[in-house]
C-alpha cells in the first residue's frame, strides 16, 4: 500500500462546508495583460494546524492544501494511506470544514507528493547508519549525485538527479529529524512522544519526492494524478526509484562497461583509474593517500582532494569497498534486503 509523507491538493469548494476568514489574509493581484484584479486568500501561518502547510484560495476558483502525515498526531509514522487519507485531511478542521465524502467523489487533483516507507531494522540485520553506508556504497547509477548527511540531529544519505525534472530520494533516520527545533511543536501535540521516538529509532526511513504530473503518471503507473488513483496506486514507487539509483546488475563489469557507464569523456576515466591504482598501492590508507598527494600537488592538493570532478576523497571510499570481498557482499546483501522490503510494503 503507498503511503504519503507530504501531499499538495485540490480542494473544491462543494467539498468545504466552511471556513474560518478571519484567520486568512485578503491578496488583490493585477493581470498585467488584461488588467484584471484577482483576489486570493492564504492561510496566516500562526494559525496553521500541526503538519499543514499552506492553504490557498482563488477567488471564483478552488483551494490548495499542503499537509503532511504529522496531521495524524499519533499514527504519524502509518503515513497517510488509503486507510486514514480522511482523518488526515481532517486534520485542517481548525480553520476548515472538509467533507471528506464530497472530496472522495470529487477525486480532486494531486500536484506534488512524497512517498515513504519505513522499514525496521531487525529485518535488515544492521543498524540506521549500516543501511546508509551500504546504500551509498552501492549506488551505481552516475546520474544521481549523492549526499552522505552526519550530525548531532541527522544521519541519512540522499541521491539526487541531475536530470532537468527533480528526482531526490532520502534514506534516514527519522527518530534524529524528530528531535529538530523545528518539530517540538509536533512532538508536543503527541500523547506519547517517547513511543514515536522509540519506534523510529528502530526503523530507516525511505521517502521519494515526485513534483511533476508525468512524474506521478509514470512512477505510480496511473492514468491520471488524482487522489483516488493516488492512493490505490499498483506500482511498489519507493523500491522501484532505488532500484533505479542503485542501477544493479549481476557479474562484473568489464572496464569498458564501466567507462561507457560513466559517461564522462576518456580523461577523465583514465585520470580516475589511475588515481584508484595508485589508492591501492597505498593500501587503501587515507592518511598514506593524504600524505602522497599533499607531497605531489602542493597547493592544488584539497581541490583535487575535495572538490574536483572526481574528488580523491570520494575515490578511496569506492575503492574501499571494491577491495573486500565481504564488505561487497554485505553491502550488496543489506541493499537487497532493503529492496525486498520496500517491495513487501507496497
Amino acid at each position: 500500500m503507498v503511503r504519503y509523507d507530504t501531499l499538495k491538493l485540490e480542494i473544491p469548494t462543494p467539498a468545504v462546508r466552511g471556513v474560518d476568514w478571519e484567520k486568512f489574509d485578503t491578496t488583490l493581484k493585477e493581470d498585467g495583460m488584461t488588467g484584471e484584479t484577482q483576489m486570493f486568500k492564504q492561510a496566516k501561518g500562526d494559525y496553521l494546524p500541526t503538519g499543514v502547510s499552506q492553504i490557498i484560495y482563488k477567488d471564483g476558483g478552488d483551494y490548495q492544501v499542503t499537509l503532511s502525515a504529522k496531521t495524524l498526531k499519533d499514527d504519524y509514522l502509518q503515513g497517510i494511506n488509503l486507510n486514514n487519507w480522511d482523518r488526515a485531511i481532517n486534520g485542517v478542521s481548525s480553520i476548515m470544514d472538509i467533507d471528506t465524502n464530497t472530496l472522495w467523489d470529487a477525486n480532486p487533483i494531486i500536484y506534488r507528493c512524497d512517498t515513504t516507507d519505513n522499514i525496521t531494522l531487525d529485518k535488515l540485520q544492521t543498524n540506521q547508519k549500516g543501511v546508509c553506508q551500504a546504500l551509498l556504497s552501492a549506488k551505481m547509477n552516475d546520474r544521481f549525485v549523492s549526499k552522505w548527511y552526519e550530525s548531532k540531529r541527522k544521519l541519512g544519505v540522499e541521491f539526487a538527479g541531475t536530470q532537468q525534472e527533480k528526482n531526490r530520494l532520502i534514506v534516514y533516520s527519522k527518530n534524529l529529524d524528530l528531535l529538530k527545533k523545528e518539530n517540538r511543536g509536533f512532538m508536543s501535540s503527541l500523547t506519547n512522544p517517547v513511543k514515536m521516538i522509540r519506534d523510529a529509532e528502530n526503523m530507516i526511513r525511505v521517502e521519494t519526492n515526485h513534483t511533476t504530473f508525468k512524474s506521478l503518471r509514470d512512477r505510480f503507473g496511473i492514468a491520471d494524478n488524482r487522489l483516488q488513483s493516488m492512493l490505490n496506486a499498483p506500482l511498489p514507487v519507493n523500491h522501484n526509484f532505488l532500484k533505479k539509483v542503485l542501477n544493479t546488475r549481476s557479474g562484473q563489469m568489464t572496464l569498458f562497461e564501466q567507462y561507457q557507464s560513466m559517461k564522462t569523456d576518456p580523461m577523465t576515466f583514465i585520470y580516475m583509474k589511475g588515481i584508484e591504482g595508485i589508492i591501492y598501492e597505498l593500501g587503501c590508507s587515507e592518511l598514506s593517500v593524504k600524505q602522497f598527494f599533499k607531497q605531489l600537488l602542493g597547493d592544488r592538493f584539497k581541490y583535487f582532494y575535495y572538490k574536483s570532478a572526481v574528488p580523491i576523497s570520494k575515490l578511496i571510499k569506492k575503492v574501499k569497498t571494491e577491495q573486500t570481498k565481504d564488505m561487497k557482499s554485505e553491502v550488496s546483501t543489506i541493499c537487497q534486503r532493503v529492496l525486498d522490503e520496500l517491495l513487501k510494503a507496497a
